[in-house]
């Protein structure tokens, strides 16, 4: 079960140590964004395609289960190659910002 999570009172939003905290951490999930975004748009989309199982929305012939099957195993393949030979941070960074199990 979730954590129970108390709301901050205006007062500790106000704080200028939090408000800090929330501009830095807001910082850094741009620059994370915007590494991704130096990637190749080809290569980035493979990524994606991979750690989001984005390629299901293109596939075309969703009611045909065999045919399906067939290209869930080849990109089920496809991601375990990925994992294995990547090694750029900016890949295996955007890989694991998007990833969905």
């Amino acid at each position: 079960m979730a954590k129970a999570v108390r709301k901050k009172t205006k007062k500790e939003l106000a704080e200028p140590a939090f408000r800090k905290r929330m501009s830095t951490q807001a910082e850094v999930l741009m620059r994370a964004y915007a590494e991704c975004e130096k990637l190749s748009q080809k290569r980035l989309q493979f990524i994606l395609d991979v750690a989001e199982n984005a390629w299901f929305r293109c596939f075309e012939h969703k009611d045909d289960n065999a045919a399906l099957e067939k290209e869930s195993r080849r990109w089920a393949k496809l991601r375990r190659e990925f994992i294995k030979s990547v090694e750029k941070p900016r890949e295996i960074h955007c890989f694991t910002c998007h990833l969905q199990r």
